[in-house]
Order: structure tokens, then C-alpha cells, then sequence
């Protein structure tokens, strides 16, 4: 299968809030908190709404670069994956998964199902952040997202590959948190695991991974 990886665009933004609902609707925590495994459509068109602002802020922060994944054996090509990389000066405010002029909006929580929990698990990734990473300057991996069916054709790997390169190009160390269907990629990319958080009763784990500063040549 040809897939290509190149720089996201403005008129992407939309395919990629549409393939970030797709590929979170797997993930357990997110669908508790967000109403995922309801068969409500306006649970899943605020769902892809909310994913579709996250991405356009990408566009907004000059510390941001968003890559995507296209299959070109299609006409046009579709976008299969993205990743969403943040550059992070030191002493600088700590980006999280949703950004921080985001926040979590009234409208956000009016649509959560379990507002409670989204609070304490976005506070919690942010203190773990802030743990860890404190002031340094580093690279944070704010979203990796593939389209369910492309999974397993290494649109995940190119993205990787691509994320991590330009992170030693800096001379960074990178800073994620992992679900743990997403652990073992970012473990072949030398992503070690620090700590992991358990919710739900220990029915979702939630990895805050390290990769260390590589040399280049």
C-alpha cells in the first residue's frame, strides 16, 4: 500500500478531526469520557468537532509541526494518520492534549459524560508533564492518531520515524503519555516508560514515557 508522509495543510484539518474521533474510538478512557460508546449521533459530530479544534490550533503555535500519512494509490489521496509534535522552549507553559487557550470549555464539559473524570485525567497528564519535564526545553508528542482500518501498513512507524528525527535534529528529549495499545510503538523508538497511571478500576493504563537526547552525526 503507497503511503506518503508530508507536512499537514489548513484544508487537512477536518480529515484529521474526523480520523482522530475514528482512532479514539478503541480507547476506553476517552469513550467513557466522552460518550463514545453511546450510539448517540451528536455524541460522536461533538466528537469530531472537538477533535477538528484541537488540530486547527496546530496552526496557530510556531512550536507546533503536524505531519500527516496519505494513502496515494487513491484519487484524490486521503489522509490515514497524523502526528502532532510540540517544541517546547524552556520555561515555557506546558502544552497538553487539549491546548492550553482550549482549556476545557463549558461546552466541552456539557458534552462529557463523565465530566469529573475528564477533569482529574487532563490534570493529571499536565502534572505529570509538569513532573517530569518541568522548565527543560523538550519535544512533546501532544497526538498520534491512524485510521483504524490502515492500521498495521506502517503509517504509524513513517510518522514516527519522522517525529523522532527532527527531535535529535534539536537535540531534545521527548516527552509523551501512551495508551497501551500505543506503548510498543513508542518503545521501538527508544520511549522508555516512567510511569503509569491506572482509571477506571485499573481498566485503563495511562504510560508517561521518556526518550532520551540521541547524538547525531
Amino acid at each position: 500500500m503507497p503511503l506518503q508522509l508530508r507536512p499537514a495543510l489548513p484544508s487537512d484539518t477536518e480529515a484529521c478531526g474526523v480520523i482522530t474521533e475514528h482512532a479514539f474510538s478503541t480507547n476506553v478512557l476517552i469513550n467513557h469520557i466522552s460518550g463514545g460508546t453511546t450510539t448517540s449521533v451528536d455524541a460522536k459530530q461533538f466528537n469530531i468537532h472537538f477533535w477538528t479544534q484541537v488540530i486547527a490550533s496546530s496552526f496557530q503555535d510556531a512550536n507546533c509541526h503536524l505531519d500527516i500519512v496519505e494513502d496515494i494509490s487513491l484519487s484524490p489521496p486521503i489522509v490515514v494518520g497524523l502526528a502532532k509534535w510540540v517544541f517546547v522552549p524552556e520555561n515555557s507553559p506546558l502544552p497538553g492534549l487539549v491546548p492550553l487557550e482550549m482549556e476545557l470549555s463549558k461546552e466541552v464539559m456539557q458534552n462529557m459524560t463523565d465530566p469529573e473524570l475528564g477533569v482529574t485525567f487532563f490534570g493529571d497528564q499536565h502534572a505529570r508533564h509538569e513532573k517530569y519535564m518541568g522548565s527543560k526545553s523538550h519535544c512533546y508528542l501532544a497526538l498520534i492518531a491512524t485510521r483504524p482500518d490502515y492500521r498495521g501498513f506502517g503509517a504509524g512507524r513513517m510518522l514516527m520515524e519522522s517525529g523522532v528525527q527532527k527531535v535529535d535534529e534539536e537535540g531534545y528529549k521527548a516527552y509523551l503519555e501512551a495508551s497501551p495499545e500505543g506503548k510498543p510503538l513508542f518503545e521501538k523508538f527508544g520511549f522508555r516508560v516512567e510511569q503509569v497511571a491506572e482509571y477506571l478500576d485499573g481498566r485503563y493504563l495511562e504510560c508517561s514515557m521518556i526518550r532520551d537526547t540521541k547524538k547525531t552525526e
